[in-house]
């Protein structure tokens, strides 16, 4: 009994090291640099636009996500833009990759019985090698992009379907509220639907 949970556990953190690295290589080999790094600059006091009644400013300052914080708090820490564009794309590229692999794992549970993981993992890398679009949202999207808060939201959305297909009722609700965070629109439109789903 020990052992088979030993090695549940090797499996499962090798799992997450192959998620990491594969997700890894995939943002620093397609990084673009980040439409949101404006804000960020702006928030971190690196940049400064002196006219207060500027229009791009009140665009910049009404547009500000829980994205933008995190990509500031990342400046002041003195990453350059492109590494922070980096950070930015590996984190949405997890949030991808584990949404999609929990809906196929989950998916081929009423198929197969074995080799669940492996079959989910390949598929998942191949979803993502050839950018499928699997989101599929009504405006273009991709996997890899410079238009963050649109890609947060996708990915974000991905892994709230993938958390409900694997029965993650409590991290739905928490990645339900961080999309609010990072994609107000995206984020109530999830919401809601949960909401109905759930008072229906």
């Amino acid at each position: 009994m020990h052992s088979k949970q030993t090695r549940k556990y090797f499996s499962n953190i090798l799992l997450i090291f192959f998620i990491f690295i594969f997700c890894f290589f995939l943002a620093i080999s397609n990084t673009h640099y980040s439409h949101t790094i404006n804000e960020a600059l702006l928030i971190s006091n690196k940049v400064t636009i002196p006219d207060n009644n500027s229009p791009q400013l009140i665009f910049l300052k009404k547009s500000i996500t829980i994205v933008n914080y995190l990509q500031s708090l990342l400046l002041k820490l003195d990453f350059d833009i492109f590494r922070i564009s980096q950070i930015t794309l590996l984190v949405s590229s997890l949030f991808f990759f584990t949404g999609i692999y929990l809906i196929v794992l989950n998916l081929l549970k009423s198929v197969f019985s074995k080799n669940l993981r492996i079959v989910s993992f390949v598929f998942t890398v191949l979803v993502l090698i050839f950018d499928s679009h699997l989101p599929h949202t009504d405006y273009p999207n991709t996997f890899f992009s410079s238009a963050t808060s649109g890609i947060f939201s996708i990915a974000l959305s991905t892994l709230i379907f993938g958390l409900i297909a694997g029965g993650k009722n409590k991290s739905v609700v928490f990645f339900s509220i961080l999309l609010i965070f990072i994609h107000p629109i995206q984020g109530l439109w999830i919401s809601g639907i949960l909401l109905l789903t759930y008072i229906l």
